[in-house]
């Protein structure tokens, strides 16, 4: 029948604890610790020390994120500005070609003068 459950190949073997050789449980357990013996876990309250250093813990971990946000902040300000200045001198630049461009034969001196009425037009 299809709906049958599948029945298991092998049967498990079951080991009497009078058997168990120390080797074979520190093999198993190695990885764990200790198997043997019984072992107490204690919970106790947190004092105001200990909810002075979880206050602790928790600001020193604000105040660093906020320094890396802030330092990734301030490398952005060097950059910002050597585009700022490059657009600037960029627009320097193409104004006073421009200027000769338009008229290639004016002397320096008339260029100077073009250039100070453009930039009393600005």
């Amino acid at each position: 029948m299809p709906n049958e459950p599948e029945r298991p190949r092998h049967e498990p073997e079951i080991i009497p604890p009078d058997r168990v050789r120390d080797d074979d449980l520190r093999r198993a357990t190695g990885m764990f610790g200790n198997a043997g013996g019984t072992h107490r876990i204690y919970v106790t309250r947190i004092g105001p020390f200990g909810v002075f250093l979880i206050a602790f813990a928790a600001a020193a971990l604000s105040i660093l994120i906020l320094v890396f946000l802030i330092g990734a902040f301030l490398i952005w300000i060097p950059i910002v500005g050597l585009l700022v200045a490059a657009a600037i001198l960029s627009s320097f630049f193409r104004s006073m070609f421009q200027a000769a461009a338009l008229n290639p034969s004016a002397s320096i001196f008339q260029r100077k003068r073009w250039w100070a009425r453009q930039g009393s037009n600005l």
